[in-house]
């Protein structure tokens, strides 16, 4: 073997050997004990010495790993993508803890050895993670650490950690923050290159489509949601087809479009009771009850929330059927049913209060619901709906509920409603302003 090959091999085991100690934890005398002085092993961890076969077994066993596991160029990148599929597993699993523990040792080690592409990935994994068990202040903290290091290099990873640090401040209660890192993106969408039309890139496609339904900017909103839905496709992404398309039919309903928006909905049913995603069944019957709503067809839309409720309360799913409790108290006003109302904007606005995250959201518009209906009562509940989406940073919420008010108020002939048409002017500024 020539004598640069035999120094690059030299390098390589020396490597892999120090990485794997560290992985484990031992010391220099620790692993050498026996087999070679410390002198010598920190001589082959800097290819400056060769091994003989027997002490390359050795190690090995001693490490834990195979021996072609110190003896590949690229065998700790492998182990590390392992440990990532291992996080995987647990997060599918429902063990969220366990994979934030598993992908925080990836990323250090991705970090500590350069390996870009697999630490971008972890970065936004562990982000996901995170928020399923609402530790959002952390996701913010370590999202923030990522994109300051210059750790998301690539543009789709880049855009979908702004993104995701966006949905991370929107449950930490600010929202102003999470709409301004949406746009941040979104303006960076449209002149980066796509390289690959990955997960990343889809849940990329997916999280800017509900960034721009929030911001009620639904043309937008529509592009990225029907890119998404091809990509899923592509990508033979069952799950996401579905989650997809959801969110396509809604944002074809708030266009009012309601013909496609209900074939739309029709596809996305089918596909989540032939494959028993119970979760998604409640999102396309939820979103079917709105679209029957909107359309005057009050019985049906009662049905479909019905069983929409069923579904994620069968799953033990909160949020999701508090949203569906909301859209049951605005049914009832448009029965005429005031008290039916009461009940369950009421019922909404504890549950949601108990909750973190975006559930504020829910609060405030059942507080808002609740305003809706006749009599003095409702002024309360309107401005306490205000005051949260303005301290929430929902700043466009926040305007129309202070108009809202303000209307009520001046009705009633009272002084109070100048003031309140002020505060939503200032609102509104405010937003052009950003804008």
């Amino acid at each position: 073997m020539p004598h640069a090959d035999i120094e690059n091999r030299s390098d390589v085991i020396g490597e892999n050997i120090r990485r794997y100690r560290h992985a484990k934890g031992l010391r220099q005398e620790e692993l050498c004990a026996g087999l070679c002085s410390v002198g010598q092993l920190s001589k082959i961890e800097h290819g400056k010495a060769q091994l003989k076969a027997d002490q390359l077994r050795e190690f090995a066993v001693r490490l834990g790993v195979t021996v072609r596991q110190l003896t590949a160029a690229d065998a700790w990148l492998d182990e590390l993508e392992e440990r990532r599929k291992l996080a995987g597993h647990a997060y599918t699993d429902g063990k969220f803890h366990k994979a934030i523990e598993l992908i925080r040792d990836v990323i250090e080690h991705c970090e500590s050895n350069h390996y870009s592409d697999l630490l971008q990935d972890s970065v936004l994994f562990e982000a996901r993670s995170l928020y399923q068990v609402e530790r959002f202040d952390e996701m913010i903290i370590r999202l923030e650490r990522a994109l300051a290091l210059g750790a998301m290099k690539k543009p789709v990873p880049n855009m979908l950690a702004r993104v995701e640090l966006g949905r991370a401040w929107a449950a930490a209660g600010n929202m102003g923050a999470a709409r301004l890192l949406v746009q941040s993106a979104d303006a960076d969408f449209a002149r980066s290159p796509v390289e690959e039309q990955d997960m990343n890139y889809l849940r990329l496609l997916y999280r800017l489509g509900q960034g721009h339904v929030l911001m009620r900017n639904y043309r937008l909103a529509r592009c990225y949601a029907e890119e998404a839905v091809q990509v899923a496709t592509q990508l033979e992404r069952l799950q996401w087809e579905v989650q997809t398309q959801i969110l396509f039919g809604e944002v074809l309903m708030l266009s009012e479009r309601y013909a496609e928006a209900e074939g739309v909905v029709a596809q996305a049913r089918a596909a989540a009771a032939k494959n028993t995603l119970i979760d998604q069944q409640g999102a396309a019957l939820h979103l079917l009850g709105r679209l029957e709503m909107r359309q005057g067809r009050l019985l049906d839309a009662s049905v479909s929330f019905q069983k929409a409720l069923a579904q994620f309360e069968l799953l033990e799913q909160e949020l999701p059927a508090c949203a569906v409790r909301l859209s049951q108290a605005e049914l009832a006003v448009r029965e005429g049913r005031p008290a039916a109302a009461e009940q369950f904007a009421a019922d909404v606005a504890h549950r949601a209060g108990q909750m973190v995250g975006v559930a504020y959201l829910y609060q405030a518009r059942a507080l808002r619901v609740l305003g809706r209906l006749d009599g003095p009562q409702g002024v309360e509940p309107l401005r306490e709906a205000a005051t949260l989406f303005q301290a929430k940073g929902a700043t466009l919420y926040a305007a129309e509920t202070f108009t809202e008010l303000a209307d009520r108020l001046a009705d009633r002939q009272e002084a109070d409603a100048s003031l309140y048409y002020r505060k939503a002017a200032l609102l509104y500024r405010t937003l052009h302003g950003h804008d």
